[in-house]
């Protein structure tokens, strides 16, 4: 959960969550005064960026009164101040980061990023594709779901990741040439080189309705909850008010959150007359910010909701922040099931605050549901285990995941003899562990 506050030079928007003030650190001025009163330096050299980020994280840090004692003048950058802030966090901060705006903002608004088009998963030193986007360069260069990539600009991929290093897919520039030896299902190996471009994600690769032994099922691959996001899934829900669609399965183990503002639609849509009303969640802040900005996000009643008392889930690791904010959110009102892997584990969410072409996003506040339940930083525990099938497509009834949430719709019950408990939290104790030191990606795409 992602989010900006009412800039002075500028237009606010809604970013990841409710609240947003954009402090700009580059004016004409000596120094900047926001609405609180805490001033920063204004121009843009090393020291006035730094003691940018150290106000801002005094003041609005969710963790605040963990913050060390420390001169901003000292570090040699405002990311390398971060690092030394957030360290003692009670719990590991692998959330707060800066990035440049344009890029940020490209995508929160638009959808938009420059990439090659693609997903992946880190599979045994393996990347595999997991998703690639339509009309994206890579889909036209004849990569697909499951394929492998072997090596990047001529780098071993698998030597990579054995070291414990990140395979470099380049830089963020259009036209930018990408040479990649892949391996289709079949185990063939190919070579091709994908030029770079300005794409735009499509929020909802797959929507369908699935007869499942005569109910009628909505299914919903949603990735990313950005502003785009809001058209699509009015047109998703329109469809499944249309087919009289009486179940859903949603899948977002690839998303990674978004816009609080599209995780309140979403939740509206699921819900609907059933949710209508209830308190979806509660944003909490710290000591400074608690009287002024905490707030109660409640459910509304969309247009095509579908009015449901149950929801199944699709999950992985990937799944985080704003989609476990519904998932979390639905649960006191609904019968939610979560069928796949275990979730992230990001109960809190970030504001942006905007400084000489980068944004700063501290976690500023953590969310809890109705019934006062949050801080699953282990994530959220599936229901019915299920595995990732990288090597069906998303949709089919045959893919791992898919066939076990169908199945549960069908019958009441898991397929697999393995169950998880949602009150154990420890369930999967390797994913955990893994988890804690696995850095959370607000965009997570190649």
């Amino acid at each position: 959960m992602l989010s900006k506050l009412p800039d002075f030079k500028r237009s606010s928007f809604m970013l990841l969550a409710a609240l947003f003030f954009t402090l700009s650190a580059c004016s004409d001025d000596d120094t900047y005064y926001d609405d609180d009163g805490f001033d920063q330096v204004a121009e843009c050299s090393i020291v006035g960026q730094n003691r940018f980020v150290y106000d801002v994280l005094d003041q609005w840090y969710f963790w605040e009164d963990s913050l060390p004692s420390v001169n901003p003048d000292n570090f040699s950058s405002p990311e390398a101040l971060l690092d030394s802030l957030v360290a003692n966090a009670p719990e590991v901060d692998r959330f707060s980061y800066i990035t440049d705006t344009a890029s940020s903002d490209a995508f929160f608004e638009n959808g938009e990023f420059v990439g090659l088009g693609f997903t992946s998963q880190d599979i045994n030193n393996q990347i595999i594709l997991a998703l690639v986007f339509e009309g994206s360069p890579a889909d036209l260069a004849g990569l697909k779901r499951g394929y492998e990539i072997v090596s990047v600009n001529n780098i071993d991929v698998a030597t990579t990741l054995a070291a414990g290093n990140n395979v470099d897919f380049g830089s963020s520039t259009i036209g930018e040439i990408v040479d990649v030896v892949y391996k289709d299902l079949a185990g063939d190996t190919f070579e091709t080189s994908i030029i770079k471009d300005n794409l735009s994600v499509d929020t909802i690769p797959v929507s369908s309705v699935i007869d499942n032994n005569g109910v009628a099922t909505g299914y919903l691959h949603f990735y990313t909850f950005i502003e785009p996001s809001d058209a699509a899934l009015a047109n998703a829900f329109a469809e499944f008010n249309s087919a009289n669609v009486s179940e859903l399965i949603v899948d977002v183990r690839y998303n990674g959150g978004g816009l609080v503002s599209i995780a309140e639609y979403l939740a509206g849509l699921i819900g609907g007359t059933n949710t209508a009303g209830e308190v979806l969640a509660d944003q909490l802040h710290n000591s400074k910010r608690a009287a002024e900005n905490d707030r109660t996000i409640r459910f509304a009643n969309q247009t095509n909701a579908l009015d449901l008392d149950r929801v199944v889930f699709i999950t992985a690791g990937g799944t985080a922040s704003a989609s476990e904010l519904v998932i979390n959110g639905l649960t006191p009102f609904l019968n939610v099931v979560l069928v796949g892997d275990t979730t992230f584990g990001k109960p809190v969410g970030q504001y942006g605050f905007d400084f000489c072409g980068n944004t700063l996003f501290p976690v500023a506040f953590e969310t809890i549901n109705a019934n006062f339940e949050g801080e699953f930083f282990d994530g959220l525990a599936v229901d019915c285990p299920a595995d990732d099938d990288l090597f069906s497509e998303l949709g089919d009834v045959n893919e791992s995941s898919l066939a076990e949430a169908l199945a549960y719709l069908d019958t009441g019950s898991c397929s697999t003899a393995a169950t998880s408990p949602k009150s154990d939290k420890t369930q999967n104790t390797k994913k955990n562990e893994s988890a804690v030191i696995k850095q959370w990606k607000a965009i997570d795409i190649h």
